[in-house]
């Protein structure tokens, strides 16, 4: 399980990408605490797999969850529709990306005009040549903005169109999207959409914007295709 969350008196739940780890002082996460009543009912229906969905409520809980040796993974298919729909902006700041799917669906928003901006750290504490990899292709193939942070990005954030946002354990990686277990948040409410936004603007400001794919080109390649090899190896 990759899942990161606090279910509390069965009304309060805290998730987000922190870790119970020291070095989580010095990196960008994110974490959200919502409550009320019935939330924790609502909670295990959706972890079990009992109420589908309802992506048109203002919080919704997305799982990749393994039961009972059956898998039900529900947040590529909805990321995937995410980023077809999006019209004007798509703004990504995670951990680690390389899902191939992902990757075709964001250079697929960034042709049809949407405005794609991506934001992760100079130097991932894992996956860092994949991700760099990645980013270099996405950066040739796509009208893509990249910034790369001094900070370790380990946050898992989606916004679109400045209206929605995904957020929670899952990266963009190929073990994240396909096998391991996560718990992301899709949120609606305007209020929460703007403060998250309102973070990720200031993360990318302090950031330095990529002008050149050969700031990109310097991972070790046989590296990043042992690391893309042993995400596939755990399928």
């Amino acid at each position: 399980t990759h899942t990161k969350y606090y279910l509390i008196d069965d009304r309060h739940l805290i998730t987000g990408s922190i870790n119970i780890e020291d070095r989580h002082h010095g990196y960008f996460d994110y974490m959200v605490s919502v409550a009320g009543d019935g939330l924790g009912d609502h909670f295990r229906a959706r972890e079990s797999g009992k109420a589908a969905p309802d992506y048109e409520r203002e919080f919704e809980l997305v799982f990749n969850q393994t039961m009972g040796g059956e898998k039900r993974f529900e947040i590529k298919p909805l990321l995937l529709d995410l980023l077809g729909k999006a019209e004007e902006e798509i703004f990504i700041e995670v951990a680690y990306i390389g899902d191939p799917d992902v990757d075709d669906a964001i250079a697929a928003a960034a042709h049809r005009g949407v405005e794609v901006n991506m934001l992760f750290s100079e130097k991932a504490n894992i996956g860092n040549d994949l991700n760099y990899r990645t980013a270099e292709k996405l950066y040739q193939r796509a009208p893509v903005n990249i910034f790369l942070t001094p900070r370790m990005i380990h946050s898992k954030m989606l916004a679109f169109d400045r209206n929605l946002v995904l957020s929670g354990s899952a990266n963009l990686s190929i073990f994240s999207m396909r096998n391991s277990a996560e718990l992301n948040l899709l949120i609606r409410n305007p209020r929460l959409v703007t403060e998250f936004l309102a973070v990720g603007d200031a993360r990318r400001e302090a950031s330095t914007p990529v002008e050149d794919a050969k700031a990109l080109a310097s991972y070790n390649h046989p590296l990043a295709a042992l690391q893309e090899l042993h995400q596939k190896l755990k399928l």
